[in-house]
């Protein structure tokens, strides 16, 4: 799946950034627009509005563009199937092995893509830089928002890694906005969400 997402820099960079020609550019700031490129982690960007906005910049106050930048983010290849995994880990476990048996029904995963891709959408930035942060990445993006959702005793909320600037919080915040979730074992033998 792809999503979009923006980061503001100067105007003066544009024609370096989309074009990758920096000839208008001094060394310096050539040498800062792609070390600012490589710091954004995100790849080159794709597009940018070219609306004169003044903003700051670095502490400066300069015509500012938004580079708009493609994310691949592996919805139904990682984060999915972290999230699924994460939810029959506390919902199974000893006390319910009819639970680590049965798989999900196609209605389960259809809600769980559709939780999963609702909260990325909402949060973008702030699961980009969790990525960035997290030992392994996008799965920890499912895993901690089905654990964060329903209240369990881990998420995002204690991740020493998204302690910093308040990420952890947003994120929990955000994930508990969201509402419970919990997996029921149907009369068909397979795991339902409710």
């Amino acid at each position: 799946m792809m999503m979009t997402t923006t980061r503001t820099a100067p105007s003066a960079w544009a024609n370096a950034l989309i074009n990758r020609d920096a000839s208008g550019l001094d060394e310096h700031e050539r040498k800062h627009v792609f070390e600012w490129e490589r710091e954004q982690g995100l790849g080159e960007p794709v597009c940018v509005s070219a609306s004169d906005t003044h903003g700051w910049f670095e502490g400066l106050r300069t015509v500012v563009y938004d580079y708009g930048f493609l994310v691949s983010i592996p919805l139904d290849e990682i984060v999915v199937p972290a999230y699924l995994e994460a939810a029959k880990f506390t919902d199974g476990g000893p006390d319910h092995p009819d639970i680590e048996d049965a798989e999900f029904s196609e209605d389960a995963e259809k809600a769980s893509r559709e939780s999963c891709e609702a909260f990325l959408r909402a949060n973008l930035d702030d699961i980009i830089a969790a990525v960035s942060r997290y030992r392994d990445g996008w799965a920890s993006v499912g895993h901690d928002l089905w654990l964060t959702r329903n209240r369990h005793g881990s998420g995002f909320w204690d991740r020493p890694e998204l302690k910093a600037d308040g990420l952890g919080s947003r994120l929990t915040h955000a994930a508990h906005a969201i509402g419970e979730s919990h997996v029921y074992l149907g009369d068909n033998r397979q795991l339902h969400l409710e």
